[in-house]
């Protein structure tokens, strides 16, 4: 049940969108690293990937409101560079624990990056999609409009 009289709960304020991270943020050094530091470098990869398609996801949702179509292919560069800084991340983890001789754990990294690429890869063709869409949205709208 619901009290009439209670005072009204404070609203959440909405904390500002991350801050992009910098190639020298995503990079991790992996020298002198054993087995176990090395799958953690793995697992944080996996975790970065994901937080940087949500903020990717949020950006372009940003240029489709103000409908700035121009600043989209900058986005995705800048985007490219850090999922790529990741993935050399792993790279280096692979080439570290093929030193360690434990290719099994290699492999399985070199797998991990690879479908870290694909779903990189299907991530940008779904934004150009819904770029198009949205511009044609718009040219829509505006052959309806009356001059």
């Amino acid at each position: 049940m619901l009290a009439g009289n209670a005072p009204a709960r404070p609203q959440p304020t909405l904390a500002p969108s991350d801050p992009t991270p910098s190639v020298e943020d995503l990079t991790v050094d992996v020298e002198g690293k054993q087995a176990f530091a090395l799958c953690q470098v793995v697992q944080k990869a996996s975790e970065v990937f994901l937080r940087l398609a949500e903020l990717f996801e949020s950006r372009f949702g940003d240029l489709v409101t103000v409908g700035d179509a121009a600043a989209y292919g900058p986005l995705v560069e800048e985007f490219k560079v850090l999922f790529g800084t990741v993935a050399a991340n792993l790279q280096r983890v692979q080439t570290a624990l093929e030193q360690q001789a434990l290719p099994l754990l290699a492999t399985m990294v070199r797998t991990v990056e690879r479908a870290e690429g694909r779903r990189l890869t299907i991530e940008l063709e779904r934004q150009v999609l819904r770029q198009r869409l949205s511009r044609g949205e718009e040219e829509e709208q505006a052959a309806l409009r009356v001059p």
